[in-house]
């Protein structure tokens, strides 16, 4: 199961069976009892809000950080906030993303990634591959 390509709708959520909720995702785990949960977009959420200003955003979903963004590209480009995101092969491929996925969507939002521990600029596939050897946090910087 997975939210609409925005990130909003219906997703499924494992929870730990114990209730170690520190460990309770979006992404599939053996030893976790799946439940059905409403997601809103960012852009739904923020809306909601009267569109206040945003100058930070802080994702880890999981996996699901691609979507959040895309769920908050009104947001995103109306504010041009300063994006912390993870993002982990290991997570991404089960969504049938790729690193070309997000640096395709920051060069839509006209936004640079930078690797969090070094602030290294990220620009290709194989540079994002060569990080994640080390690191999986990057920070999204506009361009203006």
């Amino acid at each position: 199961e997975r939210a609409r390509d925005d990130g909003g709708g219906m997703v499924a959520f494992f929870v730990d069976g114990e209730g170690d909720c520190a460990f309770n995702r979006v992404s599939t785990a053996a030893d976790k009892s799946k439940v059905r949960v409403k997601c809103d977009t960012l852009d739904d959420i923020w809306i909601r809000l009267n569109s206040p200003a945003v100058s930070v955003i802080k994702i880890d979903i999981e996996g699901y950080d691609f979507f959040a963004l895309k769920g908050g590209s009104r947001c995103i480009r109306k504010n041009r906030p300063v994006i912390f995101i993870e993002w982990y092969e290991e997570y991404i491929s089960k969504f049938g993303l790729t690193h070309e996925s997000l640096l395709t969507l920051c060069r839509e939002y006209s936004y640079n990634i930078l690797c969090i521990n070094s602030l290294l600029k990220i620009s290709s596939v194989n540079e994002m591959k060569l990080h994640q050897q080390f690191e999986s946090n990057f920070i999204l910087i506009p361009d203006d």
